[in-house]
């Protein structure tokens, strides 16, 4: 077997042209693939730390029941004197911050029109230890505890033609079925990029929002942020399960993402394998002509001995060396291109795009992987010697006495 591995390794050189040309062709195609999955990868990142960052947390705790009626907001399932569940969850060493919040269904009225939106009663100092909510605000100033003010979204400003210091009156259903208004100042706008929340939502200091929806002492939701990522399904089996209260995790809260992020996986590997599947046309095509020019050769072999398996090896093997090399050249340039889009990333602006302010993400930023580039390589070599399978099959069916008679 070493003496064919030899044999190969001379013969990938015999024309040495023709072989760089394959080289290149495996070399920018596994490039091309580090690089499209490093920022298909990063993408799903961001779109992930973006929903935690502003929407989900880690980790929510409910009302026992919410859950089952979540989409309709309801506020029949509450949490009630949570002032002792906060500080038992300051007691647990895995999460790092909580806050109170009561999400509700309501009505923004400017005097002409109406908006059915999602309304936020906040804590304002625990919300920006688990959100990033002061950093989202592009004009005004953050809530403080007692005033009737409000942060709105950038889309739902736009849409009611409103401003910093402007009012809309909020109208919603309180706990008891009764209808409550109450006038807010606008105090700052929002921008987080989350079409979700510049869309749809507004917040207010969450004692206001108890006293317009007559929960004093009550709450609907508590979100918590870990220290730890990985430690999501300990806390929520062992930690918070004394309380009898519904809990979901982040990836229970956007189950439809992580959905759709594994069909889109599936369909970058489909991408990345024709990307390949190019490259290896070229293989194929290199070992075919190589065939042809040396079937006086392969006669000769296959005279003196050689049997029709070590024909196959020794082009196969041929067609490995190519992927091999082509392999290695394409994991060295696509790990330093990706990891310079990780490190520095790529804005719309440097794309020539302007004015998309209700996309979750500014600034592409890819995320190289050790798996990553790996994987790549290893489906790099077994392309390339599967590309090279028939060339080596046709070689290895020649007839001696025949090949021998080829000019």
């Amino acid at each position: 077997m070493f003496t064919l591995i030899k044999l190969a390794y001379r013969n990938v050189f015999r024309n040495f042209r023709r072989s760089v040309l394959s080289f290149i062709a495996v070399s920018l195609g596994i490039c091309y693939a580090i690089i499209f999955l490093g920022f298909m990868k990063g993408f799903d990142k961001q779109m992930l730390k973006s929903a935690i960052d502003y929407m989900t947390a880690h980790l929510k705790m409910y009302g026992n029941g919410y859950i089952d009626d979540k989409d309709i907001l309801s506020l029949d399932y509450r949490i009630e004197e949570y002032d002792k569940l906060l500080n038992d969850l300051q007691k647990i060493k895995e999460i790092k911050s909580n806050a109170p919040r009561i999400i509700f269904s309501g009505h923004l009225n400017d005097g002409i029109d109406e908006l059915v939106c999602i309304g936020a009663g906040i804590d304002p100092e625990r919300e920006d230890d688990v959100f990033m909510r002061s950093e989202s605000i592009i004009e005004g100033e953050y809530l403080k505890s007692g005033e009737e003010k409000m942060l709105l979204g950038t889309e739902l400003a736009e849409l009611f033609e409103v401003g910093v210091e402007d009012y809309l009156t909020v109208i919603a259903r309180s706990k008891y079925n009764t209808i409550a208004a109450l006038d807010f100042q606008i105090k700052g706008i929002i921008n987080c990029g989350n079409p979700e929340i510049d869309n749809q939502y507004f917040f207010i200091p969450i004692d206001i929002a108890q006293n317009l929806l007559e929960m004093e002492k009550e709450i609907t939701e508590v979100s918590l942020l870990l220290n730890n990522i990985e430690d999501v399904d300990a806390v929520k089996n062992i930690s918070l399960k004394q309380y009898g209260l519904d809990i979901e995790t982040y990836k229970e809260n956007m189950k439809d993402l992580f959905d759709m992020m594994e069909m889109k996986t599936k369909a970058n590997l489909i991408i990345v394998f024709v990307i390949l599947l190019m490259a290896a046309a070229g293989i194929a095509n290199t070992i075919l002509m190589s065939v042809y020019e040396r079937i006086r050769e392969i006669g000769t072999m296959m005279a003196i001995g050689m049997k029709p398996k070590n024909i196959t090896y020794l082009f196969c093997l041929e067609s490995a060396f190519i992927g091999l090399f082509g392999s290695i050249v394409g994991c060295l340039l696509g790990s330093v291109a990706t990891y310079y889009l990780e490190t520095h990333g790529l804005s719309f602006e440097m794309l020539g795009i302007e004015g998309i302010t209700s996309f979750p993400i500014s600034t592409f930023y890819a995320d190289l992987t050790v798996g990553m580039v790996v994987s790549t390589f290893c489906l790099g070599v077994v392309v390339s010697v599967i590309s090279g399978l028939y060339p080596a099959l046709k070689a290895s069916k020649m007839v001696p006495s025949e090949a021998l008679r080829k000019v």
